[in-house]
């Protein structure tokens, strides 16, 4: 008997595969339109000026940081020739005061103006055991008139010592 089916085999499935080679994908060409070739040039005519301008800065850059470390080169260096002076003028006027406060020369010039050492015999002796004592006036024994003398000697010696 018959079978009045009408169902399909897939054969296919059953078999072995064997894989078939990748075709090699070529890239999709695309079609240029003349405003786009526009649109591109003028993109990369402004891309070239840029780092043409980025490139010219930096190099005047480069160049007034050399320039200026020239400088501060040379005012270091003047510097230094100033100190190296300022240093042997200070190591001269040192020796010079060191020979003119040497106790030789200081013993020369006092036998110059007629000093001399002191002697045994011109030194005193003082006593000073029994103690301190101050002993102060009255102020109700000073006049009125000795007060404004007073006052007039200290206006007097103020002034003395600012002028």
């Amino acid at each position: 008997m018959r079978n009045s089916n009408n169902l399909a085999y897939d054969f296919e499935r059953f078999e072995t595969r064997v894989p078939k080679k990748k075709q090699q994908e070529q890239p999709a060409i695309r079609i240029v339109k003349d405003n786009q070739k526009k649109k591109a040039a003028q993109l990369m005519l402004f891309k070239s000026i840029s780092i043409m301008l980025c490139a010219g800065a930096i190099t005047f850059l480069m160049l007034f940081n050399q320039a200026r470390l020239n400088e501060i080169g040379i005012q270091i260096s003047d510097s230094n020739e100033t100190l190296s002076i300022l240093q042997s003028e200070q190591a001269r006027l040192s020796s010079e005061i060191e020979t003119k406060m040497s106790l030789r020369n200081i013993e020369e010039a006092a036998a110059a103006m007629g000093l001399s050492k002191i002697e045994d015999y011109q030194v005193e002796s003082l006593n000073l055991s029994e103690g301190s004592r101050i002993e102060v006036p009255d102020s109700s024994e000073i006049s009125i008139w000795s007060k404004i003398g007073m006052f007039l000697n200290d206006i007097k010696e103020y002034l003395n010592i600012k002028l």
